[in-house]
């Protein structure tokens, strides 16, 4: 999928060490478990907030869309800052960037 975010809004997460991760997806604060080796990834126990937010338009749709690949998650790459998830198709996948605070 090459969809763009959209324009300001900020998409992030977090994994921790210990199995979970966290984030937000522009109208939600969502959370989960992930499990990975060196190239696999599987993701469990998404859930969010819930809010329906309407503005800018397209954000739900946006969550959707990203939901569905975390929840079909398969494989990762990294390469330096970035990390690319992708689903079991392969055509569709995520990519983040690594911000420092």
């Amino acid at each position: 999928m090459t969809t763009a975010p959209l324009p300001l809004n900020g998409i992030t997460i977090q994994f921790e060490a210990n199995g979970s991760f966290s984030g937000y997806d522009s109208c939600n604060q969502y959370a989960g478990s992930w499990n990975a080796d060196n190239r696999h990834i599987s993701i469990g126990g998404l859930s969010s907030e819930g809010l329906l937010c309407h503005d800018p338009p397209g954000v739900m749709e946006q969550e959707e869309q990203y939901f569905a690949i975390l929840r079909n998650a398969t494989d990762y790459v990294v390469n330096g800052e970035d990390m690319a998830i992708y689903d079991g198709s392969r055509k569709n996948r995520l990519i983040y960037k690594q911000v420092f605070f």
